[in-house]
């Protein structure tokens, strides 16, 4: 469908709408005034839109929704207990220790690993859908028979074959490559360190990355940032590679 993106409204592409006349140019999607305050919209840039920013926004709300009930569940109880004097206080602490427990700890690592894993999941299918067949006709294989992980697969199949300027010496693409050796402790081991195959690896990669630890007992912790500077991280790289200019994170 041809039409018009304005924030989350699509404008059909019709002979007049609001008066003005709307006209597809050279594959460009325009209305013929400017002032009508309607940036020019490409056909990358409505792909964007669509299949990349809609999304990661929807991640977005969704982890601060996350963060947010979290919180509120322990603050509910941090209300309960301020209704009682100090003694009483420590006897409604030794009760409710285990379930306050699962809204600190348990519960929040539970819901960020899952979002997470998410989250790469949706990265790592755009890299792979960006990658189409070359003029020559030569098309991008998941089954190749390299070991490296599909994003950099789909990394050197732009770079190779399709001479995509790929942003390999950023920051965002650093933090999505590290992500993916802690999505995959966190899917094939559990979150468990010790027992992933590329534990000394990951340990160093986790050491130099922030909002993320290992606990006393080997496991990962994602703390309440990470997803939120995946999602910045995501924004950075996938805008790139579609060629659209965005704000700041």
């Amino acid at each position: 469908m041809n039409g018009i993106f304005t924030g989350f409204w699509l404008v059909e592409a019709v002979p007049e709408w609001n008066g003005e006349k709307v006209h597809i140019l050279h594959e460009e999607i325009i209305l013929s005034k400017e002032e009508n305050g309607i940036e020019r919209m490409t056909p990358s840039k409505l792909q964007y839109l669509f299949d990349v920013e809609h999304p990661l926004n929807q991640f977005e709300q969704y982890a601060e929704f996350i963060e947010r009930s979290l919180k509120s569940e322990v603050g509910r109880y941090e209300k309960m207990a301020a209704e009682f004097d100090e003694e009483d206080q420590e006897s409604f602490w030794d009760w409710h220790i285990d379930e306050v427990s699962l809204y600190r700890s348990d519960f929040p690592n539970i819901l960020r690993s899952s979002l997470l894993t998410s989250m790469y999941s949706f990265v790592e299918s755009k890299l792979v859908a960006l990658c189409h067949p070359t003029e020559s006709g030569r098309t991008f294989s998941k089954r190749s028979s390299s070991r490296k992980p599909l994003i950099n697969k789909a990394r050197d199949y732009l770079i190779t074959e399709l001479n995509v300027a790929f942003p390999v010496d950023t920051p965002a693409w650093k933090f999505i490559q590290n992500t993916n050796r802690i999505r995959n402790c966190l899917v094939h081991s559990g979150g468990d360190v010790s027992a992933f195959r590329s534990e000394r690896k990951l340990r160093n990669i986790i050491a130099d990355m922030e909002y993320v630890m290992i606990d006393q007992r080997d496991k990962i912790i994602l703390d309440e940032t990470f997803c939120l500077a995946f999602i910045d991280h995501s924004f950075v790289l996938l805008s790139a590679l579609y060629n659209v200019q965005i704000e700041e994170q």
